[in-house]
């Protein structure tokens, strides 16, 4: 609850208005690098935003899709649908295969005005100067703790 509420007083807060929100969470399981979702608070947060009409887009490797839909009603994605933007993307978990993330990629599916929540506090990800490059809004809301293809199966 506490992240979803954030993640709402900035999409408030923030200038650029969307008719309608496209969200991209990367990451779903219980932990980076896992395929267990049992304990992933990350499943209730996608809940929040389908409750609130909201399109979210899952993308988690890591993941058995089959086992997610059938225990979540949730249907992740193994990488990100190259011909959508997002106007929310959260940087859930730093999995193996987000390691080569770019600021380059993170340009093709996100719009001027999005906004992007970093829950990893990995100083990994290569998205420092995204600000200057599309005018993103980058904020870390918590304190604790090859995937961009042009033929993703959406």
């Amino acid at each position: 609850k506490y992240l979803f509420d954030k993640i709402l007083f900035h999409k408030n807060k923030r200038k650029i208005k969307f008719l309608n929100e496209e969200i991209l969470l990367l990451g779903l399981s219980y932990k980076s690098n896992c395929g267990d979702i049992r304990n992933s608070q990350l499943v209730n947060l996608v809940k929040s935003f389908k409750n609130m009409k909201m399109n979210i887009t899952i993308v988690d490797p890591k993941v058995n899709p089959e086992e997610v839909a059938k225990n979540t009603n949730l249907l992740p994605l193994s990488c990100i649908p190259s011909s959508k933007k997002f106007t929310i993307i959260i940087l859930a978990l730093y999995h193996e295969e987000f390691k080569e993330f770019t600021t380059e990629n993170l340009s093709k599916f996100a719009l001027k005005g999005t906004l992007i929540f970093d829950l990893t506090k990995e100083d990994k990800w290569s998205i420092t100067n995204i600000v200057a490059n599309i005018s993103i809004i980058i904020a870390d809301t918590l304190s604790y703790s090859n995937i961009l293809k042009d033929d993703c199966n959406s």
